[in-house]
């Protein structure tokens, strides 16, 4: 059975791409709703507890479909989404797909600028000493985040903040200074262990072994 987060994320991008065929999303909202739990959310996998990315992308999708709030599914899964959390809880990937759609602020989401790319070998945290999988992820990610191809749709997840955190620009601003303060210490851990003799460094002959 097709997970529903796939089935969520395809109804969200076809509201960005403004194509939408209405007899597919009727079955994608029935999809989806066989797949809500007893408690009112969704899993990532079968027989898991419900988890806060799948659930607030689950219920946005419906609400994209026009699923009235007030439904009783929907008013379960609004609840479970705040006991999960909420918004401020989900990952970075789904932060981005909310940005996308012009439901989160782009300056919260955490990002790698393209730029990265152009770091040579010589630096221990570098693009070409990724695995397959990281590397291609990172850079359709990189180029999204560069040019912000938002598309804002009709509707709104303001009810599934904390009440604490209604406002968006209430959290913590991420600075470049926490950027320069990673990168520093990657490369400090990296150097450590390179003069220490990490496994993953040649050794060469010394000075007085020549």
């Amino acid at each position: 059975m097709v997970d529903s987060t796939l089935v969520s994320d395809m109804i969200a991008y076809h509201h960005w791409n403004r194509k939408v065929n209405k007899e597919w999303q009727r079955k994608a909202v029935n999809h989806i709703f066989s797949m809500q739990l007893s408690d009112g959310g969704w899993n990532i996998y079968y027989g898991g507890p419900s988890e806060v990315n799948a659930t607030i992308k689950a219920y946005l999708a419906l609400k994209l479909a026009g699923v009235p709030v007030t439904d009783p599914r929907m008013l379960r899964a609004r609840e479970m989404a705040l006991n999960l959390g909420g918004v401020p809880r989900m990952n970075t990937f789904s932060k981005l797909y909310l940005a996308l759609i012009g439901l989160y602020p782009w300056e919260y989401v955490p990002t790698i600028p393209c730029e990265v790319i152009l770091i040579g070998k010589w630096f221990h945290v570098n693009f070409w000493e990724m695995s397959n999988w990281s590397r291609a992820m990172l850079v359709p990610l990189a180029i999204i985040n560069h040019f912000k191809p938002t598309r804002p749709v009709k509707v709104d997840l303001d009810e599934l903040y904390p009440k604490a955190s209604t406002n968006a620009t209430s959290r913590p601003r991420p600075t470049r200074k926490n950027f320069r303060c990673a990168i520093f210490s990657c490369g400090w851990i990296a150097c450590t262990n390179s003069r220490n003799g990490s496994p993953n460094t040649k050794s060469t002959p010394s000075a007085a072994a020549r």
